[in-house]
């Protein structure tokens, strides 16, 4: 993992915005803080946009360097990082009125201000996508006689914070910037929640949803995804609903995707769910709850795409009704990976988890089926 620039120490207490503001003074202040942190987020941007689900899956116990808590600490610290830049000047309406604005910062930036910057020059992209102006930067740095103590430098770091911030919030990490969320004082985390709704969330939330139409040959808003399952898309609603007919079985499911997503995950209105099914009028509630349980699970923002997740969803309900019985460890039809049982046990047949078995056999002390109870063979 890239390593955290001198100076930027994080702490385990709550923190308040001043923190920050006090390691942006301190980056300001010097050459050698600007470049490592040039190094810091040119990295991160690497990681992040072709290995951050890499960096998870190599969270196992056997590679200490890249555990879950060191991914976790690692991701702690670049948020302070990020926050921290944040917090510098845009310097657009110090230019344009001659007088310095206290308040005049990237975090505190409203969808007005930022439309007036581009509108007028001061910014040359749409705020949170200046990632080739940080790659300049970089490539700057290298150079001896760069000098880095213009305050341009210090917006194009902060611009360039906020493109990896929005890359790390759309990655299996960003699991990790929650919980970090909760490490912050509350003004702290509305003022990034009111950032994110505000800049980065209406163009993530239209991405997603373009991308679920994009996978209709004609570009409808509705199509179907494969035999009697549709999907209908609402870019001003900002919301999906997935229909799904299986038998004498018919389900309907509506899923909004809030201000804030990704930092909130895609949410379930009241009565959201509706569904009919002869075969299954006694088994009404439990037949909602594990509805409801993965429709959470895979619109929870942590998936690779909302593409991906509505053929998940689909694929599950499918094998549902097909007969799959759940692992008999976790007693779900799917692990925290959104994976179906994979590993089948050649004596009884039931098949679980590998995830779960692996954990099983760790408790256990040995290679067993948990249904049956043989030793286990593949």
């Amino acid at each position: 993992a890239p390593t955290l620039p001198p100076n930027t120490v994080t702490t385990s207490s709550i923190v308040k915005l001043p923190y920050f503001k006090r390691i942006q003074s301190t980056i300001a202040r010097t050459t050698k803080q600007k470049i490592s942190v040039i190094t810091y987020l040119t990295s991160w941007l690497c990681t992040v946009g072709g290995g951050g689900e890499r960096a998870i899956a190599l969270s196992t116990p056997t590679e200490k360097p890249f555990s879950g808590r060191a991914v976790k600490n690692d991701v702690f610290q670049l948020m302070d990082l990020i926050v921290s830049l944040m917090c510098s000047p845009t310097n657009v309406f110090s230019n344009s009125t001659g007088r310095r604005n206290p308040d005049d910062c990237y975090l505190l930036l409203t969808a007005d201000m930022a439309e007036f910057a581009l509108t007028h020059g001061y910014f040359d992209a749409p705020l949170g996508f200046d990632t080739q102006a940080l790659s300049n930067l970089s490539e700057a740095a290298a150079q001896p006689t760069t000098n880095l103590m213009s305050n341009g430098v210090m917006n194009v770091l902060a611009r360039g914070a906020i493109t990896l911030y929005s890359a790390l919030i759309q990655s299996p990490l960003l699991v990790h910037v929650r919980d970090w969320l909760n490490t912050v004082d509350n003004s702290v985390r509305i003022l990034l929640t009111t950032f994110t709704s505000t800049h980065l969330s209406p163009v993530i939330v239209q991405n997603a949803l373009l991308g679920v139409m994009a996978n209709d040959l004609d570009g409808r808003d509705r199509f179907e995804v494969e035999d009697d399952y549709w999907v209908a898309v609402s870019l001003r609603e900002r919301k999906i609903v997935l229909d799904f007919e299986k038998d004498d079985s018919v389900i309907s499911l509506t899923i909004l995707f809030p201000a804030e997503f990704p930092l909130s995950p895609a949410r379930l209105p009241p009565d959201t769910l509706k569904s009919q099914s002869k075969n299954k009028v006694g088994e009404a509630s439990k037949w909602r709850t594990w509805v409801m349980k993965i429709s959470v699970m895979l619109f929870d923002g942590h998936t690779k795409s909302v593409w991906s997740s509505i053929q998940s969803f689909g694929r599950l309900l499918t094998q549902h009704f097909d007969g799959v019985d759940p692992c008999p460890i976790c007693y779900s039809l799917m692990d925290q990976a959104h994976k179906l049982p994979n590993m089948s046990c050649s004596t009884c047949g039931n098949r679980c988890h590998a995830s779960c078995l692996f954990k099983w056999w760790s408790t256990q002390g040995g290679s067993t089926c948990p249904y049956c109870r043989s030793p286990w063979s593949t």
